[in-house]
């Protein structure tokens, strides 16, 4: 019985953890948008990578910006 019920409790906690705690996560340079000098530096989901990319002008992976410091302005190009 109390195998069945720790069996049931942790198949609802795993089933209530976000998926993108299952996958490889990177860390983003990211400009709010409407507040771009709040630059902030945000470890993420590697699926959430080309919404802020794509919908947040400036955003890029920490490691194409310059010695790995954000700085307003389009990162470099990975290489």
């Amino acid at each position: 019985m109390k195998k069945r019920l720790l069996l049931t409790v942790t198949s609802i906690l795993l089933g209530a953890l976000p998926a993108s705690w299952g996958e490889e996560h990177l860390t983003i340079c990211h400009f709010p948008p409407g507040n771009p000098e709040n630059v902030q530096i945000i470890t993420i989901g590697s699926s959430a990578v080309p919404h802020h990319i794509g919908n947040h002008p400036g955003d890029g992976l920490l490691s194409d910006f310059p010695g790995g410091v954000c700085s307003i302005g389009t990162p470099t190009e990975p290489q």
